[in-house]
């Protein structure tokens, strides 16, 4: 019987094998095993699927703001279609990982879409950093419906701070936007996510506003647009591009609480049919 099971071990050299194999750090590898197990079926698309990074990842350094997180990591992301599942890395080590998905894509899982999202995670490292040392720092993107499509980025050098204040659920933190949709492209006549995710405490309020096109000055309540864009529940919006005529809109999120404030903007770039296929 031993022998029968470790024969059908060595035969069914599956998807999931191959991420455990190549990933063997038991909680990175119950990570995308999970993500194997959880992934979508890729939705039609217009163009081939793709991931790739926008922008260098890099560190960013704050140590002058109060309350606010002193070291983060961004990672800019270019991913069709527009959901990923990212993983952190401190000294090597799975730190934090998050699912990234799009409603839109399960209500009409047979629409063909455009799907190109450029989009910023952020993740802030202060608790998982050693004092008065470099740490090695990185993240890995993983497209949520091609589990073997994956792209990390080089360690990045910090060094840690001179000591590490004592964090606890009731110590203050200004708000970081750690997902937001930088630009999105799609079909008109499309629903569209943008996403805007924040951490905090108090939890942040998420407060959306559109920019006016010629003069970015200008903001508009996302009120005034309410017969086509959506607030959801968890703070991101959804745009009906069938119920507008405009070419593109950008908008602002605006994540607040009483020790800070964070914002980002976030374009829509609405394509016709024929557009998208040249």
């Amino acid at each position: 019987m031993g022998m029968f099971v470790l024969l059908l071990g060595l035969f069914v050299w599956s998807e999931e094998s191959l991420v455990a194999h190549a990933f063997p750090r038991s909680p990175l590898a119950a990570a995308l095993q999970g993500a194997v197990q959880n992934a979508r079926r890729c939705p039609p698309l217009s163009d081939v699927a793709s991931l790739s990074f926008a922008e260098q990842p890099r560190i960013v350094v704050r140590d002058d703001e109060q309350f606010a997180c002193k070291r983060l990591i961004e990672c800019d992301v270019m991913t069709s279609p527009p959901e990923t599942n990212v993983y952190w890395f401190v000294n090597k080590q799975l730190v934090h990982s998050v699912a990234q998905r799009d409603i839109t894509l399960e209500g009409n899982p047979e629409q063909t879409i455009l799907g190109v999202s450029q989009t910023r995670h952020r993740f802030c490292l202060d608790p998982f950093l050693k004092p008065n040392q470099e740490n090695t720092v990185s993240c890995r993107v993983q497209s949520s419906c091609k589990s073997d499509v994956i792209i990390e980025s080089p360690p990045l050098v910090t060094m840690g701070p001179s000591h590490n204040s004592p964090l606890t659920k009731y110590s203050p933190q200004a708000p970081l936007i750690t997902l937001v949709t930088a630009t999105r492209m799609e079909i008109a006549g499309q629903f569209v996510q943008l996403f805007c995710h924040a951490t905090g405490k108090p939890k942040p309020n998420i407060e959306w506003m559109v920019l006016d096109d010629a003069d970015e000055s200008k903001v508009y309540p996302i009120s005034d647009f309410k017969d086509f864009i959506y607030v959801l529940d968890g703070g991101d919006v959804l745009i009906n591009t069938a119920a507008t005529d405009r070419a593109s809109i950008t908008l602002q999120c605006n994540a607040s609480n009483e020790d800070g404030y964070d914002a980002a903007e976030s374009s829509l770039i609405i394509l016709a049919p024929n557009d998208s296929q040249s």
